[in-house]
């Protein structure tokens, strides 16, 4: 009231932000799934406010508008579920088409703004916005590209952020399930940030990748804005992110191209790795 202007907490402001930033129809959707979510918790208090003084106590005066906004917002979130349903059911033919294709999938993950749109674009020569903003990537874009002499397809994911709400998380788990089914998944991380900073969104990005399920085998870290550091502040990052032996990383450049090469090659390598492991099994069964 005094600064005359609306206040949010941090879920209301990120999901403002998801939002502003949702293009696709699957996107809008689950962002109103999310929001749906936001207010179911808070129905309670928000008739409270609207009556200005109304207390509802037990069976009191107020408790029909409470239960009448709850069950608005849960048939609200019955339909957007149920369309969400279909785009899921529609996503998983395209999956079965491209694998009855024989195309392996590569897919891009991080913590928002670490430049995965910029190595998209790279890879495949697209023009997809981006921007230092948050969370200008919503919904998954598919494009070709060559590893190798062979086509590949790439995917661009909802970037992720530290102490993201289950409810968040869950609302786009259709658009993060793509990762499950992805051949490799490029952590791409911003090597720019502070030891504290990269430290706090590296472990966010793994926990996040572990809770949905992904195969660290098919994880390569990418530590991307590798052109603004010294070789030695790059392997200092290196060891504060614990990068040994088991896990597979790289420097690379999503604008100078530094190391991109490379990097396909590392994911030929595991294209190369899981076609062995694929006919090992084959060869066993027959």
């Amino acid at each position: 009231s005094e600064l005359k202007m609306e206040i949010l907490d941090r879920e209301a402001l990120i999901l403002q932000i998801f939002e502003k930033r949702s293009s696709s129809a699957e996107s809008k959707l689950q962002v109103k799934l999310a929001q749906a979510r936001y207010d179911m918790s808070r129905a309670k208090e928000k008739v409270r406010l609207s009556k200005k003084g109304e207390q509802p106590g037990f069976m009191g005066l107020g408790t029909f508008e409470v239960d009448v906004y709850y069950n608005e917002i849960k048939k609200r979130m019955i339909n957007i579920k149920s369309k969400l349903v279909k785009s899921g059911k529609q996503r998983q033919l395209h999956r079965q088409a491209r694998k009855r294709l024989g195309f392996k999938i590569i897919s891009l993950a991080g913590y928002t703004s670490a430049g995965k749109t910029t190595l998209f674009n790279t890879l495949t020569g697209e023009q997809k916005e981006r921007n230092d903003e948050l969370f200008t990537t919503l919904s998954t874009t598919i494009r070709r590209v060559m590893i190798k002499k062979e086509i590949a397809l790439v995917s661009d994911t909802v970037g992720f952020i530290s102490k993201l709400p289950a409810y968040m998380v869950e609302a786009f788990r259709s658009t993060l399930e793509e990762l499950l089914y992805a051949d490799v998944v490029i952590v791409v991380i911003d090597a720019s940030d502070h030891f504290d900073e990269l430290r706090k969104k590296f472990k966010s990005c793994y926990t996040t990748l572990n809770e949905i399920g992904v195969e660290p085998d098919k994880m390569v870290f990418a530590l991307n804005k590798s052109e603004l550091l010294h070789e030695d502040e790059i392997l200092d990052k290196v060891d504060l992110l614990e990068l040994n032996e088991d896990k597979k990383w790289i420097d690379i450049s999503a604008i100078t191209q530094k190391n991109v090469d490379k990097l396909k090659e590392i994911i030929d390598n595991i294209f190369q790795n899981d076609i062995s492991r694929n006919g090992d099994k084959v060869g066993v069964k027959t």
